[in-house]
């Protein structure tokens, strides 16, 4: 969690200087670039971190045998992607890719990552507080150089890839302190952690999309300005997601241990559900008192635009909890499967909104057009799938966190 704030202050600081040296034009396209570097790293990553997760809790003398494999897969696919990008950018010239090939190399360290899920199935996170704080605080020092010198462009989009090389240096160097027997293993059990990672994978691939698909139709149907102003309102809309992912991440094993017992299993994930809804209420609340404020004393004049983008999008947060606590509620029962259909739901919903909303209403209608497609993929999709209803019935439950809060309070308490 201290790791997480850090990067959410530094990072949120970086972005604001950023955002107000770039100016909106060129914000849009730095927001662009690394919303296709995102998509691109859901497809590295394969949806393996779970069930890698799931495979060594309890069982952790495979656990680095175990790493291997998911990393090997990772690594095989991160070199594709990066051959078959290079491969097309020799037969297109266009902006966008002419500055995604400054990015696009960082997708090879991202397999090195999946070290972090290594001490997270451990309960060893806070090993690596202090060395990833010195990375955030390297790579943020590096950025503001950059403002100061005035740099192109070109070089704050590297940067972005460069913060993934460090992270991977630095984890290389702990887990090697840590672990004397960590020695290079090639092997590789595809088969068996696709049956259980591809409803994940292709989740995350269609989640990602619906989550930037706005972005890449606003470049299309408006232009870069219009991304600069929506990805501005983004960064304060967004911020905190990282806050739910923690708190639910924390309690997975929990709920791992109650995976026999589904009385056991749905109290737990609805006091987590309540304590999301509170924190979800109280961030929107707060924002739409004073999003016009903070958006001027951050971004500045030329964003105060975004505070209207701001005031719609920050509701989708409500919906995101939902779905990171019911979506380790359906890794638990191996009901993982749904995560990709709702997610392909709330894609097909996100992409005719889109088209429709945002020709309307401009890039307000992006903004709604993300919150009702988070609405009916993470909220109503539960309601007409039989197995899903208990958990459906949880989140009712948890709109109405307001007369539980002395359950949540004992709860907060208990684990602090």
């Amino acid at each position: 969690m201290i790791n997480k704030l850090g990067q959410l202050i530094l990072g949120f600081a970086v972005s604001v200087l950023l955002g107000r040296y770039l100016g909106p034009d060129k914000f849009g396209i730095y927001s662009l670039a690394v919303s296709v570097f995102s998509i691109l790293t859901i497809f590295v990553n394969f949806g393996l971190d779970e069930p890698f997760i799931k495979n060594i809790v309890g069982k952790f003398e495979n656990a680095l045998d175990e790493l291997w494999k998911v990393f090997n897969i990772k690594f095989l696919v991160s070199i594709s992607i990066v051959l078959l990008f290079l491969l097309l950018s020799c037969f297109s010239n266009t902006k966008i890719i002419h500055y995604i090939n400054y990015i696009i190399w960082g997708l090879i360290f991202v397999p090195f990552l999946t070290i972090n899920s290594l001490y997270e199935a451990r309960v060893e996170s806070k090993k690596l507080v202090i060395p990833l704080l010195v990375q955030l605080i390297m790579s943020a020092s590096l950025k503001m150089i950059g403002i100061y010198l005035k740099l192109p462009l070109e070089f704050f989009i590297a940067m972005f890839a460069f913060d993934f090389f460090l992270q991977a240096l630095l984890l290389i160097i702990i887990s090697k302190i840590e672990y004397k027997d960590l020695k290079y293993k090639f092997s590789i059990a595809f088969k068996r952690y696709f049956k259980s990672s591809w409803p994940l994978f292709f989740s995350s691939v269609a989640a990602i999309i619906y989550m930037r698909l706005d972005q890449l139709l606003l470049k299309y149907l408006m232009g870069d300005f219009e991304v600069g102003i929506y990805s501005a309102a983004l960064k304060f809309s967004e911020a905190w997601y990282f806050i739910p992912v923690v708190i639910v991440s924390s309690f997975f094993p929990s709920l791992l241990s109650s995976e026999k017992n589904l009385i056991d299993l749905n109290k737990k994930t609805q006091t987590i559900l309540d304590l999301l809804m509170l924190l979800a209420f109280s961030v929107s609340l707060i924002t739409i008192l004073s999003s016009s404020l903070i958006l001027q004393v951050t971004f500045g004049q030329r964003y105060l635009e975004s505070s209207h983008i701001l005031n719609i999008h920050i509701f989708t947060g409500i919906f995101v909890c939902l779905g990171v606590a019911s979506g380790k509620w359906m890794i638990t029962l191996n009901l993982q499967k749904h995560t990709f259909y709702r997610s392909i739901v709330g894609l097909l919903i996100n992409i005719i909104l889109n088209f429709l909303l945002i020709s309307k209403y401009g890039v307000a209608g992006a903004a709604y057009a993300t919150l009702l497609s988070q609405i009916f993929a993470t909220f109503l999709y539960d309601l007409f799938v039989s197995e899903l209803r208990p958990i459906f019935i949880c989140k009712i439950k948890s709109l109405f966190f307001i007369f539980r809060l002395k359950e949540i309070g004992l709860f907060v308490r208990s684990k602090l």
